[in-house]
């Protein structure tokens, strides 16, 4: 038995304390994700405070309308995608950690997952677009 919390803490490794989300959030493919969630974010309090960035666009044509995203403002729908394909890639960087797989078949493991996290990420959004879709009125 632990005598304290700390030492308790320090058992169960980099995987589920906050230096282990840190290095999961800067590492290879979560980086890329991070990146992008914080221009979202930086998006959604320049909007929250007021600025006009005219950027809420519907999103019922072109490229995203193809990928089952439109019909809600064009903003919303990238926001959940690049979200979900985060957490996607953060729960995937932090599973891939606990394996110790290095060399070439961790960059492909790595790779494989930045593809899953963008198609995992547009799945999730696009369960998320239909009732907003459906909410919205015509």
């Amino acid at each position: 038995m632990p005598s304290s919390t700390s030492e308790a803490g320090s058992r169960r490794g980099d995987g589920l304390s906050m230096s282990g989300f840190l290095a999961a959030t800067v590492s290879f493919p979560a980086v890329l994700f991070s990146f992008v969630l914080a221009v979202v974010v930086l998006y959604w309090l320049l909007v929250l405070v007021g600025a006009d960035l005219d950027l809420d666009a519907d999103g019922g044509d072109g490229v995203i309308g193809t990928l089952g995203l439109g019909g809600v403002p064009l903003m919303i729908a990238i926001s959940m995608w690049i979200t979900l394909s985060w957490l996607s890639a953060m729960v995937g960087t932090i599973v891939l950690g606990a394996f110790p797989v290095d060399g070439g078949v961790g960059v492909l493991l790595r790779v494989a997952l930045l593809v899953v996290a963008l198609v995992g990420g547009l799945v999730g959004a696009r369960l998320v677009v239909v009732p907003i879709r459906r909410a919205i009125p015509a």
